[in-house]
């Protein structure tokens, strides 16, 4: 998704687990092209551990390139339309979700400062914030992962 830092149009690039909601990475570039899409896929891969089965993805050709150089035994899905059977609609409600947010701030000051909210936003939206489609659970406890700190006051004033 497209977001202004500075008053100049910046790319907003995420890995979403489609099972636990979970926001794998993001990258923030004010590029969009096939170099963007492979450090967005490996910071995904060093964040999970694991090699992806399956990549959902759009059209956008920058993907092909990226998931043939670094996962050559995934499955990879290019979504055509919204009648297609498997679709990409975890992530796309996930960009409402974070336009929503963005939206109220229009835009941001410097790349250092969105990419500390960013950071900010994605943690609380990963370990804080309880999601109705996962019986309100956090994407982090879906994937198994209960925090320390879940129970103490001061997370609980700001989740």
């Amino acid at each position: 998704t497209v977001v202004k830092v500075a008053g100049k149009k910046y790319y907003l690039w995420v890995a979403l687990c489609s099972e636990t909601r979970v926001v794998l990475a993001w990258h923030l570039s004010p590029y969009r092209d096939t170099i963007q899409a492979i450090r967005l896929l490996r910071a995904a891969i060093r964040n999970s551990q694991t090699q992806p089965a399956v990549l959902i993805t759009d059209r956008y050709p920058a993907y092909v390139s990226a998931f043939y150089a670094d996962c050559p035994h995934a499955e990879h899905i290019r979504v055509n339309s919204f009648e297609d059977l498997i679709s990409n609609n975890t992530l796309e409600r996930f960009m409402g979700t974070f336009k929503d947010w963005y939206k109220k701030l229009r835009g941001f000051k410097s790349y250092n400062s969105a990419v500390a909210l960013i950071s900010f936003w994605v943690t609380c939206y990963n370990f804080a914030r309880p999601h109705s489609g996962l019986n309100n659970w956090s994407p982090a406890e879906v994937a198994g992962f209960t925090p320390k700190f879940k129970h103490n006051r001061w997370f609980s004033m700001i989740a």
